[in-house]
């Protein structure tokens, strides 16, 4: 191209219409070569920050993958099962709490002269037939009134062999006496002295087992 055609351009039309068209042309190319440069240079960064992220990717799944996988086999993971609680055998020895005593009297009121007849009675409650010792020793009938002590089974008759009773569930054993309506004292000493007509409770015991039972009156 002629340079002097350049610098000096002809036509039609002013100088200055053919210089800013130069100008503007000039400046289009400008910007196309910066974008294009741009663009290059946008690239080569986004490689190289993709390859940083993908270094980095297998450590960053690892953080959560690693809690996961842990939850998961916790979860798949059986609970320990509750220890279960020990089965009774049957005939094994009676618990206290597998009994029931009990102390009655076969009437509510009794005329002069008239002897009550007083009954400990031992229940098992419990879910399987136990033993127990229900020997003589270990049971007692008491009479009282309020806190006087008036009468008791084991004052005359204080001892005795073992008895081991095998109790089915819900299964009972009763033990009669008949008071004399006389007091007593521990050693069973003579000279009885007869008991005042009034209101009285039997008392039944077996063993540490011991239960307030029936109310009675007795007639002069």
């Amino acid at each position: 191209m002629d340079a002097d055609a350049l610098l000096h351009p002809r036509g039609p039309l002013p100088a200055e219409v053919y210089w800013r068209r130069r100008a503007i042309t000039f400046l289009v190319v400008v910007v196309l070569l910066a974008l294009l440069i741009r663009s290059c240079g946008g690239d080569g960064d986004g490689d190289a920050t993709l390859n940083a992220g993908g270094s980095q990717s297998p450590s960053a799944a690892a953080a959560p993958t690693t809690p996961s996988v842990a939850a998961s086999s916790a979860a798949a993971r059986p609970s320990p099962s509750p220890s279960p609680s020990p089965s009774r055998v049957e005939g094994a020895p009676c618990r206290d709490a597998d009994l029931a005593v009990t102390a009655t009297a076969n009437a509510k009121d009794y005329a002069g002269g008239v002897r009550p007849r007083l009954t400990l009675v031992v229940t098992n409650q419990g879910p399987v037939s136990c033993s127990r010792d229900l020997g003589a020793a270990l049971r007692e009938l008491r009479v009282v009134s309020g806190t006087d002590r008036v009468w008791s089974s084991d004052d005359c008759a204080p001892g005795g062999d073992p008895q081991v009773v095998v109790l089915p569930a819900g299964g009972s054993r009763s033990f009669p006496v008949t008071w004399s309506r006389t007091r007593s004292r521990p050693g069973c000493p003579g000279g009885r002295e007869p008991a005042a007509a009034g209101t009285y409770r039997v008392i039944g015991r077996l063993g540490t087992i011991e239960r307030p039972g029936d109310v009675f009156t007795l007639r002069g």
